[in-house]
This record gives C-alpha cells, sequence and structure tokens, in this order.
C-alpha cells in the first residue's frame, strides 16, 4: 500500500516535506489495519478451532453408538469426519493468525475455481435469503388494470395482496377513506 501512496504523492505538487508525511501516515494507518485484521484472524480462528474441537467430540460420540448397535460402517466415516474437524480445530487453535492468513491466499491462488464456485453459491444463497425476506415488502398492489380484471371496482376502493412465504395470495378489500 505504502508503494502505491509513494507513486501517487510523487506526482502531486506539494513540497517533499507533505509527501514524506502522507507516506508516513499511510504506513501507520497500513500498520493499524493489518495488526486489526491479524488480531481478528486470530480471535475467531480460536473460537472456530473451540467449535470444531467440539463438533469432534460429538461426532465421535455419535460414532461410538453406531458402533455399539453394530453399524460399523458409518460408525467409521463418522469417525474420520471427527479426526478431520479435530485436525481443523487444533490448527485453528495454534497457529499463528498470519500463517493462517498465509495458507489461506495460497490456498486461493492454487484453487482459483474452487473459490469462484464459492463466492458463486454464496451470492445464490444470498439471493434466495434477499428474495424470501422481502415478500412480505410488498403488500400493496396499486395496478388498476389487474384490480379492474379482477372484478373490484377501480373508483374508490383499495387492494392489498399479501403474499404468503408457501405462495398463496391473500387479498383484502377495503373503501379509501374510511368503511
Amino acid at each position: 500500500m505504502t508503494d502505491a501512496v509513494g507513486t501517487i504523492t510523487e506526482s502531486l505538487p506539494i513540497p517533499d516535506e507533505q509527501k514524506q508525511q502522507i507516506q508516513q501516515k499511510a504506513g501507520q494507518v497500513s500498520d493499524q489495519v493489518s495488526g486489526q485484521i491479524t488480531s481478528q484472524v486470530g480471535a475467531r480462528a480460536n473460537q472456530v478451532g473451540g467449535q470444531a474441537s467440539s463438533i469432534a467430540d460429538a461426532l465421535r460420540s455419535s460414532g461410538r453408538q453406531l458402533e455399539e448397535q453394530g453399524q460399523t460402517a458409518p460408525a467409521n466415516v463418522i469417525n474420520m469426519a471427527a479426526d478431520r474437524a479435530d485436525q481443523l480445530g487444533t490448527y485453528l487453535s495454534s497457529s499463528d493468525p498470519n500463517q493462517i492468513l498465509a495458507d489461506v491466499e495460497d490456498f486461493c491462488r492454487q484453487q482459483p475455481w474452487v473459490v469462484i464456485a464459492g463466492g458463486i453459491a454464496l451470492g445464490f444463497l444470498g439471493a434466495r435469503f434477499l428474495k424470501a425476506s422481502g415478500s412480505r415488502r410488498y403488500r400493496q398492489y396499486s395496478g388498476s388494470p389487474a384490480r379492474s380484471q379482477a372484478g373490484y371496482p377501480t373508483n374508490g376502493y383499495q387492494r392489498e395482496v399479501f403474499y404468503e412465504p408457501d405462495g398463496e395470495i391473500d387479498v383484502e378489500v377495503y373503501r379509501e377513506g374510511g368503511i
């Protein structure tokens, strides 16, 4: 970031002293942001690591129950998943935040299509969530051609359409200005 700031400040028509001050401030801001990101990654990694270890314990308990019931194949699969969750929890809890960030960067460079596919999947899920949560916002219907086609008088009456999450439509008709 400071290289970009240095390039920009060199092209500005200001004294060299001010250019140096701008570069110093940019370096300080960059260091602060970097420190905050590192501390947040460390805190979240410890939190997720603890949760992954708890999930591993629950999976192992389920695996033991399946083994007691004689279902060894599903128990083996669950135990392998528990081992992976425990490895993830240990890695996240014990790793340096800078190492975690470096590993994420390396993964993104080595597997760009996985990252792109994940972004598309998250975008799709976000769009579905917004669509589902927005159905209640569009309650009032004000299109007079559709109102007259539906058999409702268009003069002095108002119609509200409620779209239910299950796809049903509830219509209420009332006279404008009171009953």
